[in-house]
């Protein structure tokens, strides 16, 4: 038996019809009314999760089929919002291993910054891990400005979406080559 929630109250004139209708141990409920918002809870199952599963997997149904659709097929704006999660995963951890090398090496900041540069490591990885980090940075940081459009509700247009897409990318690589090559005067 399906149990249905109604949080708001409901303002039917004599205009406006009102549906119900079961479908697959679901309640739910259609009206024309704007001002009118109804919450339906699902039929508690009789299917153990154990069930549900072993069903998935005679049927031989993929466990997560987003990610093989996604790397079958992979279109810009699936990859850009991947690539924004890792930047910021690689952002977050970077900081914290650079803040607990800092903190276990007993030096102040400028004595601890010291003794890496007098590490004599090659030019070429320096240049590769100062891009690398300066990408992430950059593209995670332009990135954040097609989100704050979207949370606006602007840019929702396919042909935008990828505009913005490309210019996000073509800005975040110029800077990060930019970033990377500057040296502070010290």
């Amino acid at each position: 038996m399906a149990s249905c929630l109604l949080r708001s109250s409901l303002r039917l004139s004599s205009f406006s019809t009102l549906r119900v209708a079961v479908m697959s141990r679901q309640a739910v409920v259609n009206t024309s009314l704007q001002s009118t918002s109804i919450i339906c809870c699902r039929k508690s199952g009789t299917m153990a999760n154990g069930d549900f599963f072993e069903r998935n997997k005679e049927l031989n149904r993929p466990i997560s089929p987003h990610l093989s659709i996604l790397l079958s097929n992979p279109q810009l704006p699936a990859m850009l919002s991947i690539s924004h999660r890792i930047t910021g995963v690689i952002l977050s951890f970077d900081l914290w291993a650079t803040t607990l090398a800092w903190l276990s090496s007993g030096k102040s900041f400028p004595q601890f910054i010291t003794a890496i540069q007098e590490l004599s490591v090659h030019p070429y990885l320096i240049f590769g891990c100062k891009t690398g980090l300066a990408f992430a940075f950059t593209y995670h940081f332009f990135n954040s400005f097609r989100h704050f459009m979207w949370d606006s509700g602007k840019g929702f247009q396919m042909s935008t979406v990828y505009r913005t897409g490309y210019l996000v990318l073509i800005a975040a690589s110029l800077s990060a080559i930019g970033l990377a090559l500057y040296t502070p005067k010290l």
